[in-house]
């Protein structure tokens, strides 16, 4: 059988069995997806949070990198803007303006900072801290594993973008771990 170029794949069956799997991963990401955010808008909604700072510099980063990702995917789509991006990202109606775009990705970073908060609470809780020499040696993995210059993907990402996320990600993986060990079905 000719190669299909997908690694490790050289049958018919190998073939099917790699569609089963690439269908189950996205189930499973939408689940995962749909349950942390049902979560962390519970948790939100009942949590005392201090008041989001946004002249701090950890939300201008958070509002900064958002807006340069929008900046970004529109210079690869032409004819479409940032605000066009952030519209589709933020699920805003075709029509709203500028300000309400920008209103709504106030919103969301703001809901990032708390994420981040409920993140680092439940790390330090747990002993976890991340560093951005742990966030560095990632990206170096990261671009190491696509065959990716280091210094390439820094145009894209950085490390001091990457760590804020890290607690968020432990936090989501926490919500996704809580509900594995409790809700898993054993069929013996």
């Amino acid at each position: 059988m000719a190669s299909i170029g997908i690694e490790g794949v050289d049958t018919i069956a190998g073939y099917r069995q790699h569609l089963v799997d690439r269908a189950v991963r996205r189930k499973r990401a939408d689940r995962d997806y749909i349950l942390t955010d049902y979560v962390e808008k519970q948790v939100l909604a009942q949590s005392v949070f201090t008041p989001v700072d946004r002249a701090s510099e950890e939300y201008r980063a958070c509002y900064d990198q958002q807006r340069r990702q929008a900046r970004k995917m529109a210079a690869q789509d032409e004819g479409v803007s940032e605000l066009d991006v952030l519209r589709r990202v933020l699920a805003q109606e075709k029509g709203a303006g500028e300000e309400a775009i920008l209103s709504a990705l106030a919103a969301y970073c703001d809901r990032q900072m708390q994420l981040l908060a409920l993140g680092r609470v439940h790390a330090a809780q747990d002993g976890v801290s991340y560093t951005l020499a742990d966030c560095e040696r990632e990206l170096r993995q990261f671009a190491e594993m696509r065959g990716i210059p280091y210094e390439a993907l820094l145009e894209q990402h950085s490390p001091e973008d990457l760590l804020p996320g890290k607690y968020i990600q432990y936090y989501d993986e926490t919500i996704l771990a809580h509900y594995e060990k409790q809700y898993t079905v054993v069929i013996e």
